[in-house]
């Protein structure tokens, strides 16, 4: 049977200016370490007070996605994609909090196509895609990128790239030079 390491780990931040008492403390939990693909992924971490008040947090969630190998899936590679994460900060004395929560979206490859930040004032959104020069497996070079936000698009540009994958030009849709 393999170890693929603890459930949780907590770790003690120690006032060295005041007889090494406790300041404050942070709780790491792998909830998914039984999975080989999996181990080792934080899928939650907080920071408290030393008296157990939230001041951080984080949640993950990930999918185990299985990449594009071309023909021969005997090769197939499973990579743990971080699907979602939500990020929050705790008022220390009324335990309200403020998230932000990002969701992201994957090609067949393992890039990122789709990164989405959501918090009550505002919701930004990029979209990637990317050129595919399939003979040599290029297939992680940009090609289109937008940032948005409402609808209104912040930030466009795309590129050309020659057979080798390398960048030839690069277009700036809002007509600034790069």
């Amino acid at each position: 049977r393999d170890f693929y390491g603890f459930k949780q780990v907590r770790t003690n931040q120690i006032d060295t200016e005041n007889a090494d008492r406790l300041y404050r403390y942070s709780v790491q939990t792998y909830g998914k370490n039984r999975d080989y693909y999996a181990h080792g992924l934080v899928t939650s971490e907080y920071l408290y007070t030393a008296d157990g008040k939230k001041l951080q947090g984080a949640v993950y969630d990930y999918d185990l996605k299985t990449l594009a190998v071309g023909n021969n899936t005997t090769d197939a590679v499973v990579f743990p994609a971080l699907k979602t994460l939500v990020q929050s900060n705790f008022d220390e004395v009324s335990g309200d909090s403020l998230s932000v929560a990002v969701s992201n979206t994957y090609d067949d490859y393992g890039n990122l196509q789709g990164y989405k930040e959501t918090t009550t004032a505002y919701s930004l959104e990029a979209n990637i895609n990317y050129h595919k020069i399939a003979d040599k497996y290029i297939v992680s070079v940009p090609s289109h990128i937008a940032v948005s936000s409402g609808g209104k698009t912040y930030r466009e540009r795309s590129t050309k790239v020659d057979g080798n994958g390398e960048i030839t030009e690069i277009m700036l849709h809002n007509g600034d030079k790069p």
